[in-house]
This record gives C-alpha cells, sequence and structure tokens, in this order.
C-alpha cells in the first residue's frame, strides 16, 4: 500500500519571507521562531540574516500575531510545544551555534522568555517531539558552526522532562547511522522517528569538511532510510522507507498513527 495522498489549500501568508524556522503547535496556535532570510545584494553580495521574530497564528482566526522577540538570532532551532509552553532549544547564526534552551509561557497575559537548561553543546538542525511531558530531540549538527570551527553530526538522542527541569538534558541513545545529516523527524504515539537525510558523497572528502563548515560545495545525496526509536524500551528498529530519496524536510504528527 502506497502513502496516503491529501490535498492542500492555501493558507494564511507570513508576515515575513523567511526559512530555516523553528515550527511547532502550542495548543490551538503555530508558532514560528526565528529563521533566515537574504537583503541585498550589496556589491554583489547578498547579506544572510537570522531573524528574532516570532510569530503566532491562530488556527481558528487564521491570524498572525507577534510575540516577544526571541532572546537570540537564530535559525534551524528545534521548538515544540508542551501544554501552553513554547520550548526553544539551540539553532545558530552566522557566529556561533546556541546550546541555550528558553520557554515562553503563553497562557501568561504579557508573556517573556525564560531560561531552560542548555544543552550539553550547540546543536541545529535537530528533530524531536514530545511524549508523556518529555521532550525528546535527535540528529542534527553540533559544535561551532563558524567556517573555522568544528561542527559534526550530532550522535545521540536527548530527553528534557518539563516536570522537572532542574535535572536537565539527559542521555537516552545513539541515533543510528549519524553521518546522515539534514534529517527529518518528530514523536508520535510513544516513538521517535527520523527520515532521510542527506549524506555527503564518499569521494569528495575534502569538500564535505567544507560543507559542515557551510561551504555548499559538495554534492550531498538524499536518503530514504526511516527508523523509530520505542522510548519505553531505547530500542531502535529500521522502518519502511520513505517513497523517494530527500532531506531536509518538514516532519509533523497529527494525530497517534499519520506523520506528514
Amino acid at each position: 500500500e502506497g502513502p496516503t495522498r491529501i490535498s492542500w489549500s492555501i493558507g494564511p501568508v507570513l508576515p515575513g519571507a523567511q526559512s530555516a524556522l523553528g515550527t511547532t503547535v502550542v495548543g490551538d496556535s503555530i508558532v514560528v521562531v526565528g529563521g533566515t532570510y537574504w537583503v541585498g545584494p550589496r556589491d554583489g553580495v547578498p547579506t544572510k540574516i537570522w531573524a528574532t521574530k516570532v510569530w503566532r497564528l491562530d488556527t481558528g482566526t487564521k491570524q498572525w500575531s507577534e510575540l516577544p522577540d526571541y532572546p537570540l538570532p537564530t535559525g534551524y532551532c528545534f521548538a515544540v510545544g508542551v501544554g501552553q509552553k513554547l520550548y526553544v532549544s539551540g539553532g545558530m547564526n552566522a557566529n556561533e551555534g546556541h546550546a541555550e534552551t528558553f520557554i515562553l509561557d503563553l497562557a501568561q497575559k504579557n508573556p517573556s522568555w525564560t531560561p531552560g537548561p542548555p544543552l550539553p553543546k550547540p546543536r541545529w538542525t535537530h528533530h524531536g517531539g514530545v511524549s508523556n511531558g518529555v521532550i525528546y530531540i535527535a540528529a542534527g549538527t553540533e559544535g561551532d558552526p563558524s567556517l573555522q570551527g568544528d561542527a559534526q553530526p550530532a550522535s545521540d538522542v536527548l530527553a528534557l522532562d518539563t516536570r522537572n527541569l532542574d535535572k536537565g538534558w539527559r542521555y537516552v541513545a545513539n541515533v543510528p547511522h549519524p553521518e546522515i545529516e539534514w534529517r527529518s523527524g518528530t514523536v508520535c504515539n510513544g516513538k521517535l522517528y527520523l527520515f532521510g537525510g542527506l549524506l555527503g558523497d564518499p569521494d569528495f572528502v575534502e569538500a564535505e569538511r567544507l560543507v559542515r563548515a557551510w561551504h555548499n560545495v559538495a554534492p550531498l545525496i538524499p536518503r530514504a532510510d526511516s527508523f523509530a526509536l520505542d522510548l519505553a524500551s531505547g530500542s531502535w528498529e529500521r522502518i519502511r522507507r520513505l517513497p523517494i530519496a530527500m532531506g531536509s524536510g518538514g516532519c509533523a504528527a497529527i494525530d497517534d498513527n499519520h506523520i506528514i
């Protein structure tokens, strides 16, 4: 049986055109955090801007409203909703990777960002979700994203119990094939899923090193590999491959049985 087909319709346009957003659902709202966009070019060279804006879409009225700016200019961060609280971890900008976690309580009349437990290392492009009040993240890239830095694929799954933040992030498991980057993933019905991703061509070793330093010069091969981590047992299983190889996609669980 093939994948289920769905029909798309045009929704409310973002207040600003940008990519690399942290995106999640909080209550009945969709929230997007940070992201990137380009301006220019100046002297023939465009400039990449790292955003701090946070926008909230009321899914009832289909209207966007502005929330307090994120404390850091960031893209490729991870965002997740737990109850009426928005949790954002990691991300990066042109100069640094982020290990910070910040929390915004949307139940408050005038919410403001508060710091939460930081990640063990700066991390970005990671994916995950929440199960029984525990946030799980996996994969992504960690280290220093600057051109002179040392950025490597993140090889572990981490968890944060939102009911006991003092314990901080804890190790859960290793990621299968951590060399695969730019994966998609989410949590659904007690399992953490990872789909696809991009893998550097092994014939371009030096070029791949430059890719990790954010020079987009080496070919990246899309993958169709799919894996599921049982959060209760901590064991991975390989599941049915994606219908087509793809990387750097969005991913969301829409109920306990379906992932887009």
